[in-house]
């Protein structure tokens, strides 16, 4: 299972600033998406969905970090399909600057 589950991630880790869908990483580890989500939270405490908008915003931090790009710009580069202000203040407390 673990083989699996680092199959699933890998996808993640290489797709994450795509439209990710339960049933596109679930395919990936030729499991159904009831054992995918289960895995998840074995291995992570989240469910996919949480662990890919936790690695967009890892993501984020390291370019809003690392380069002059504005927000939205970033934004688009890690998937966010609105802005980092939606989902950022959830997971840190506060809004990127």
């Amino acid at each position: 299972r673990i083989g699996t589950f680092k199959s699933m991630l890998l996808y993640i880790q290489e797709h994450y600033h795509e439209k990710v869908s339960l049933e596109e990483i679930a395919d990936v580890g030729s499991v159904g998406k009831t054992l995918c989500a289960k895995l998840f939270r074995t291995y992570t405490s989240k469910t996919p969905g949480e662990y890919l908008i936790h690695y967009r915003i890892q993501k984020s931090l390291d370019l809003l970090t690392y380069t002059r790009d504005s927000i939205t710009d970033i934004a688009y580069a890690v998937g966010f399909c609105k802005s980092l202000h939606q989902d950022f203040p959830g997971y840190y407390g506060v809004y990127p600057a």
